[in-house]
């Protein structure tokens, strides 16, 4: 079973396997002609394996040789291809937002579209003190003052993006003006 988090990202990894140069020696003209064919076999492969697979969720390739950097003269190839599910937030390298991946799960897209609005740089130290009410707002989900944090508090990007998932967890999206503005529905709506 899946955890909810892996979505239908697939990694496809190819290894051949094959007799070494060093292997062959003795076989030179063989050998050249072999490699020739082996090469050409595998390259084809790896291009309908590839051609295939960009219909098919575009999967990323990986190709493992049994020797680092050896050519492949002659003998027997053999491909082993296996799918291998990816975690959607292991693909992302920024900290902040692979963070807010793992926090939101399924709803790290609306998460996304919510800070394109209220704070499109993910900086922590964001600060809009502009409200008419005189509260702050802070940090990465622009956690506002109301809340009983310091600024410090909610500079820190774990916690806010935390404190940000028990918000939404309790009143969905309508705690952030921008799901107003970006139509995000609340999930009762």
């Amino acid at each position: 079973m899946l955890n909810k988090r892996q979505h239908n990202h697939k990694k496809i990894k190819i290894k051949y396997i094959g007799h070494s140069s060093y292997e062959k020696q003795s076989h030179r003209k063989d050998s050249v002609l072999g490699f020739l064919r082996v090469n050409f076999l595998f390259t084809s492969i790896i291009f309908i394996c590839y051609s295939v697979g960009l219909y098919i969720n575009q999967p990323e390739l990986e190709f493992l040789s049994p020797i680092g950097g050896a050519s492949v003269f002659g003998g027997n190839i053999e491909v082993q291809a296996q799918e291998v599910e990816v975690d959607k937030c292991d693909l992302i390298e920024n900290d902040v937002e692979k963070y807010i991946c793992e926090v939101f799960e399924d709803d790290y897209e609306d998460a996304m579209k919510i800070l394109s609005c209220e704070n499109k740089g993910l900086s922590p130290l964001a600060i809009n003190d502009a409200n008419s009410n005189g509260s702050t707002d802070v940090g990465i989900f622009q956690i506002n003052s109301i809340h009983g944090f310091t600024v410090e508090e909610m500079q820190d990007y774990r916690a806010n993006i935390n404190f940000a998932h028990k918000l939404f967890k309790r009143d969905s999206w309508s705690a952030w003006a921008c799901s107003h503005k970006l139509n995000i529905k609340s999930f009762w709506e």
